[in-house]
Formats: structure tokens, C-alpha cells, sequence
């Protein structure tokens, strides 16, 4: 059964009128505790940088002024939330190398087939991850389990859309192709809000852009500082 996730048109905030951090040291403190899961504090906005990767390989990066819809999503493929894991608390890694991982998991390759630099990734994250890739069951079906719905007339601002689970809002505010991404985050509540870049259940905070078969989803959102660079 699909989830549907629609595209917000109208806000009952105004962004505006949110008291801006990004430049405050309080910025720096968003994700001073887990690397995978940041605090915003109450009535704030903050803009922060983030390594991102390319989850649909052969399609081009999404413009920054395309609008997007944000989920946690997964991919079928073996291993995929404990590389993702892996990344978040290790920012040292190559990060071409864990896409080219990324993008060669889906292939349904053998653990012998992989190069031997991502084999040798795979063994740190999991020692028995020949096993685990070689006995991996692909789902049979490929029909996405959530469902992106963008009206045809939008306003042309790019208005901030919520984070599922939470009372936060975010957009993006400049896209570098598909390996690093600037957003800016909102929190129009009078408490703290948790944001967490992955979730054991269901996956992968991502961002889906309106041109869904023209434009990659960008997601794996990773970050060694807080601070806006």
C-alpha cells in the first residue's frame, strides 16, 4: 500500500518572523551530541551544509528551484542502512566511493564483482558482508512505496515542506550537483524538534523534486559540522 506525501502549498507560519541562527553558535550545537540527529531550537531558522548523494544514477542533479517533497526512504538493496550509518558517523570516507557503492548495490551484483575498494568498505561495516550481498532477496515488486503528489498550478516561491515526524519545515538554498546541499530549516513551534537524518524505520531522509523522471532524488544527508561554511 502506497504513501501518499503532497506537496504544501500554504504555510501557517511565517518564515520571517523566525529568529535566524545560522551565523550563532548556537548553529554549531545542532548536532554537537549524534552526528545522525540534530536539535532546532523553538521559533529558529537555520541554514546548514550537507554531503549528499545521487540515489538514481543516470539522471541529472535537481535545480535548486525546483520544488521538493521530503521522506525517509529506502533503497532495495543489501546493507543499505548500515552503509548509510556508517557514513553518518565516519565523514572521513571518500564520498565518491560510497557513491559509486550506492550506485552499484541496485545492480544486483555479486560481492566478487564489486571493486575492491568497496569491498573493503562493505567487510568494516559488516564482516560477513560477502554473505549478506551475495544472499541478498531483491522485492519483487518495483512500484515505489510512497507516492509524491505536486499540484499542476504551484506558486512559483518555493515554499518549505514539513519533515515527516516532526514540527520542522525545510528547503533547499543551493544544490552543488548531487554531492552537497545547503538547506534551510525552520521551526515555527515553541519547543525543540529533533531531526533525524536517518531512521532504522524507514530510512534515508531524501528530497524528492517535482520532476521525478527528469531529476535524481537527492538523500543520505551527512554533515562534519553544523555551521554554515
Amino acid at each position: 500500500m502506497s504513501i501518499f506525501r503532497f506537496y504544501v502549498t500554504k504555510l501557517d507560519f511565517d518564515p520571517q518572523s523566525l529568529r535566524d541562527i545560522s551565523e550563532l553558535p548556537e548553529a554549531n550545537d545542532i548536532f554537537k551530541i549524534k552526528r545522525s540527529e540534530g536539535v532546532i531550537p523553538p521559533n529558529s531558522k537555520v541554514r546548514l551544509q550537507f554531503k549528499s548523494f545521487c540515489l538514481d544514477e543516470g539522471y541529472p542533479a535537481p535545480d535548486v528551484n525546483e520544488p521538493f517533497i521530503f521522506s525517509y526512504e529506502m533503497l532495495d538493496v543489501p546493507l543499505f542502512l548500515k552503509l548509510m550509518n556508517y557514513v553518518i558517523e565516519h565523514p572521513e570516507l571518500e564520498q565518491s566511493l560510497v557513491q559509486k557503492l550506492i550506485w552499484n548495490l541496485p545492480k544486483k551484483l555479486k560481492f566478487h564483482e564489486l571493486l575492491e575498494a568497496e569491498q573493503q568498505l562493505l567487510f568494516k561495516i559488516d564482516p560477513y558482508a560477502d554473505a549478506e550481498i551475495n544472499n541478498y532477496q531483491y522485492k519483487k515488486s518495483h512500484k515505489p512505496e510512497t507516492e509524491f503528489v505536486f499540484d499542476q498550478n504551484l506558486p512559483e516561491e518555493i515554499i518549505p515542506q514539513p519533515i515527516p515526524g516532526t514540527g520542522i519545515y525545510a528547503k533547499p538554498v543551493k544544490i552543488s550537483g548531487y554531492s552537497n546541499v545547503e538547506l534551510e530549516f525552520y521551526n515555527p513551534t515553541p519547543t525543540p524538534q529533533v531531526l533525524k537524518l536517518i531512521k532504522n524505520n524507514p530510512g534515508i531522509l531524501t528530497m524528492t523534486p517535482r520532476g521525478r523522471d527528469k531529476f535524481q532524488r537527492l538523500g543520505g544527508l551527512y554533515t562534519g559540522s553544523s555551521r554554515r561554511g
